[in-house]
């Protein structure tokens, strides 16, 4: 099973093309809108509380998986940017439930922290009154709401259907360690546990130059570069991204991931590999016994795809009592005739 973190100013939907590869290759794929995000609700931001932290987002994350009795199930965690932290986070409290991590273009050891989430981070106080300040008004010029650059045009329109969510933006940029994750980082790469790790060539929010730290930090990981591809490389290559995703699935939990590094269909210079051009390194190891499936082949299986609301997981015997009364979009991509709790839950 594979439980899916977006990242800042982004949604569920990031992740749509991966679900249907993985899930009709066999695996169940959770994707979810963290809170402030997408059509999830936006929790008021709390000056002396733990709202928009990283043990917020991952407390979200635990209860999507029990309202779907899926909290016994082990688990690889995927994040794209900050959601990259935010697996993290999740392997860092539960390492007996994750088996393998696979980050695109993780945040966290972000070289330069502007001025602009500093000052946020100093007069966080202030953030609840933000969402005051932004009306209508603010994007009447055409060429404020229409730029050139995906992320900030993203950011803009979401801000025009949504001011509130502007306090999950900036609550984020105090709480989550989009910056200093190293230690994070450090301790759940100590476990040893397999991890794929992508960049694109071309990022300036999460520069390559990010890679070779990581790679130091989780102790058993591969890096994958994909040259041509920008802090977006999730959306601009995602059969790329998808199908190496799919391939590290296979690799045995025990084994160590940078002996795959031609076997996947990437190299680690972000070349295509032909099938018969893969292998595994260290020919003394038996070779693996699962093939990859060709990109043609990919969304052949069919999928079943079920959408709901968490409003009702307050209602269960949570010890977090009443924080989790908010209403979360969740998606559950999974392989036609495979198990996921009962229709009853997923009908609610």
């Amino acid at each position: 099973m594979v439980v899916t973190f977006h990242g800042l100013n982004a949604s569920h939907s990031a992740f749509d093309d991966y679900s249907k590869v993985l899930a009709s290759n066999g695996y169940t794929v959770v994707s979810f809108d963290l809170y402030g995000h997408g059509l999830s609700e936006i929790p008021r931001y709390d000056v002396f509380g733990k709202r928009y932290s990283l043990d917020f987002l991952v407390d979200q994350a635990e209860d999507v998986l029990e309202y779907f009795n899926l909290h016994d199930r082990k688990i690889t965690v995927m994040g794209i940017s900050m959601g990259g932290c935010i697996a993290a986070a999740f392997c860092d409290r539960h390492p007996e439930r994750v088996e393998r991590l696979i980050l695109i273009s993780p945040a966290g050891l972000i070289p330069k922290c502007p001025i602009a989430a500093k000052v946020v981070k100093t007069l966080h106080c202030l953030i609840p009154c933000v969402p005051l300040c932004v009306c209508r008004c603010c994007f009447v010029a055409k060429d404020k709401i229409n730029t050139q650059d995906k992320l900030t045009n993203h950011m803009l329109w979401r801000l025009y259907v949504a001011p509130k969510s502007s306090t999950a933006m900036l609550g984020i940029i105090k709480r989550v360690p989009l910056w200093t994750a190293q230690k994070l980082y450090k301790r759940v790469g100590a476990m040893g546990k397999p991890t794929l790790i992508i960049f694109g060539g071309k990022d300036s929010v999460t520069p390559p130059s990010c890679a070779a730290k990581l790679q130091q930090l989780f102790v058993n990981s591969h890096v994958v570069i994909f040259p041509e591809a920008c802090h977006l490389a999730s959306y601009m290559i995602p059969t790329a991204i998808a199908s190496t995703s799919l391939a590290f699935l296979s690799v045995s939990t025990d084994d160590k991931a940078s002996r795959y590094a031609y076997w996947l269909p990437f190299g680690p210079n972000g070349t295509y590999i032909p099938r018969d051009d893969r292998h595994i390194l260290n020919d003394s190891e038996a070779e693996s016994s699962q093939q990859f499936s060709d990109d043609e082949e990919l969304l052949t299986t069919p999928i079943t795809t079920h959408y709901t609301e968490t409003s009702k997981i307050a209602n269960k015997s949570h010890s977090r009592g009443t924080l989790f009364s908010k209403k979360a979009l969740v998606v559950v991509n999974q392989y036609e005739g495979g198990d996921i709790g009962t229709n009853e839950l997923l009908t609610e």
